[in-house]
């Protein structure tokens, strides 16, 4: 279906019959029909129709003459094109420029009323886009603390889903805690840009070092270094066997990407926020103890137990900064990091700040699993507005304070 696709859309231009592209395919019509209207969830004809109107009306918001539009993407005249237009759009192709027009002195005139970064976000700004001292602080927490815990489970012939679950365990039962200057959120999944996200351990004087810089211990780094040259055929993960039916739909998955309106995931980062980890791990106990338990189980709990104590060290880092941290550091800042993180992901977030907070340590988490990976936050404005309508109403917080809060998050 991904061929079939693509050959749809490099050929928009021209005329498209179900029956001609089914059978440049190998298809009968009626099995192509079938399968297109499964993945795209639309039938053939519609789904011509409106990705014909789509390039379309890029071609008229670039400047092109709706006439000369109209013949290019096959229309005889160009009262069929408008008629297509108007269902497509809700307005005519004249009516849609001119509304883009219009769209467009909007979001200028908006941008005169924006809220503008403050010196404590411009701060944050430039030490991510510049080279910093703190990157070397943490790049390879996540790559060797998984790669130990992963080890010793397999050596221990543990389930797939057990495997990954102490890896991601370890991490977050031995990550030191990086806290920059004047940040509001704090956390951490990988190097920035001068440290490569997929950063390996290698056996040479600088990088030995550097896991040093990192509070990886000689032995921890010893254990890895062993781990990479590693050759044992029981070192490895368990790879199932798929069915025809599980094989067909691996062949098809970048199919199902392209024309459904979701990537990926969008995961329940909502539900750390409002019952933390500790209510998570509260469910999942008596989930097992309903339905017996299984390594998804074991896994899943285990990653909740370390995950209670995230922001407990984030909290503790915090206190020994308000002793040695030096005049770099404010007071006020790290005082807030400790309020906020003695409270989240352990339990639910009682505030604006804690909410930020809470969605960031669990996004972290997740990509310590995943690397970097198309899994979305969801709904922020959803997710987060209830805690920035209570403190707004209770005066806990400015709107200027709360815009500086979710730059700190984005930065």
């Amino acid at each position: 279906m991904f061929d079939v696709l693509k050959y749809i859309h490099d050929n928009i231009e021209k005329k498209l019959e179900l029956g001609d592209v089914a059978a440049n395919f190998g298809y009968s019509k009626w099995h192509l029909c079938s399968k297109f209207h499964e993945y795209t969830g639309r039938p053939f004809a519609k789904y011509v129709r409106h990705y014909r109107l789509q390039a379309a009306s890029l071609d008229i918001l670039s400047g092109k003459k709706i006439t000369d539009t109209a013949m290019r993407y096959g229309y005889d005249s160009l009262g069929g094109f408008n008629k297509a237009f108007l269902a497509e759009f809700g307005c005519l192709p004249r009516e849609y420029k001119k509304q883009a027009h219009k769209a467009a002195l909007y979001y200028e005139r908006r941008k005169l009323l924006m809220y503008t970064l403050s010196d404590r976000c411009d701060y944050l700004r430039s030490q991510v886009m510049e080279k910093s001292e703190f990157e070397d602080l943490y790049c390879l927490q996540r790559e060797v603390y998984f790669r130990l815990g992963e080890r010793r489970a397999i050596l221990q012939k543990r389930s797939n889903s057990e495997i990954i679950g102490e890896a991601v365990a370890n991490i977050l039962d031995n990550f030191t805690p990086v806290i920059r200057p004047r940040e509001l959120v704090v956390g951490f999944n990988f190097g920035g840009p001068y440290r490569p996200e997929y950063i390996s351990l290698t056996d040479t004087v600088e990088m030995r070092e550097l896991a040093r810089k990192n509070g990886i211990s000689d032995a921890d780094v010893e254990e890895y270094l062993r781990g990479t040259d590693e050759t044992l055929e029981d070192v490895r993960y368990i790879h199932p066997t798929f069915t025809k039916t599980e094989k067909d739909s691996a062949t098809e998955w970048a199919c199902i990407g392209r024309c459904i309106d979701s990537n990926h995931t969008v995961i329940d980062y909502e539900k750390v926020i409002k019952i933390g980890f500790e209510g998570i791990l509260s469910q999942m106990n008596e989930f097992e103890q309903k339905n017996g338990t299984n390594p998804l189980y074991i896994s899943a709990k285990r990653i909740c137990s370390a995950a209670c104590k995230m922001g407990k060290k984030y909290a503790a880092a915090a206190k020994e900064l308000l002793v040695s941290g030096g005049s770099e550091y404010d007071k006020k800042d790290l005082e807030s990091i400790i309020s906020v993180c003695e409270n989240v992901p352990l339990r639910g977030a009682t505030c604006f700040k804690e909410a930020v907070q809470a969605l960031f340590f669990a996004h972290i988490i997740n990509t310590w699993e995943d690397y970097i990976n198309a899994n979305s936050l969801g709904r922020l404005d959803k997710i987060l507005y209830p805690y920035y309508k209570n403190d707004i109403e209770k005066g806990i917080i400015t709107k200027d304070e709360a815009f500086e809060i979710i730059c700190c998050l984005w930065i």
